[in-house]
């Protein structure tokens, strides 16, 4: 069968199909690379209801450190959002471990550093299941002095307000996806700095170059190639 008859039997099969279905099939048409180009970045980040974003001066937070007093960190930070107290703190020694009254306040004030209160001062929530938990600015009180100070970004501090740079957890640096379909599970460090953010994240395709019976990933030559990386690959 010649490409004219081939043509004609493959137009034969399509069309009742085309009629059946309501009209004719959708061509593919070719983009020219400016079109791409052009398109308009995102539009900048919005909350959505249930999101969450409190967070404390940086400059302020950074100058809170170990051993202060409560009143110190209240004259530097102000009350806090939330707080344990002396009494939900008997209560529940009382409920979970069947003290008494005298025996809880005893434990509080005697019991070293077995105890402590947590001031939460800040909190980034998203109303997303990918980020059930939310990050939070807390410090803890052991006999009313700071023997913790925790923040989500591990004191690296926007000092501007713009992102910092995230730090990558997932996948490793090299690492070679040899399933199908390729889902990558992408996790980072969060970005401090001003909130609601989203983050934007380039992706290039390459192929193996088998050198001696190893290979590594070659990325197109361009702005991503910075991003070659070696890695191990089962031979064929």
């Amino acid at each position: 069968m010649n490409r004219r008859q081939t043509f004609l039997a493959l137009a034969a099969t399509l069309l009742p199909l085309e009629r059946a279905l309501g009209g004719p099939f959708r061509r593919r048409r070719c983009v020219p690379s400016k079109v791409v180009q052009d398109v308009p970045k995102p539009k900048p980040a919005v909350a959505k209801t249930g999101d969450s974003f409190i967070q404390p001066d940086y400059g302020k937070w950074s100058r809170v450190k170990e051993g202060m007093t409560e009143a110190e960190v209240l004259d530097l930070l102000g009350k806090p959002l939330e707080r344990d107290t002396e009494e939900e703190a008997i209560a529940f020694m009382r409920k979970e471990h069947n003290l008494t009254e005298a025996q809880a306040e005893a434990f509080i004030h005697t019991g070293g550093d077995r105890y402590g209160f947590v001031w939460l001062y800040g909190q980034i929530r998203y109303e997303s299941p990918v980020i059930p938990y939310p990050y939070q600015f807390r410090l803890i009180f052991v006999q009313g002095r700071v023997v913790h100070k925790g923040d989500p970004f591990k004191g690296r501090l926007s000092p501007d307000g713009k992102p910092t740079t995230p730090i990558p957890i997932l996948p490793s640096h090299g690492t070679l996806f040899k399933y199908s379909p390729r889902f990558v599970d992408m996790r980072w460090e969060p970005s401090s700095g001003e909130y609601p953010m989203e983050y934007e994240i380039e992706v290039s395709l390459g192929q193996h170059e088998r050198i001696g019976g190893e290979g590594s990933i070659q990325l197109p030559r361009g702005r991503n190639a910075a991003h070659e990386a070696p890695a191990h690959f089962d031979p064929i």
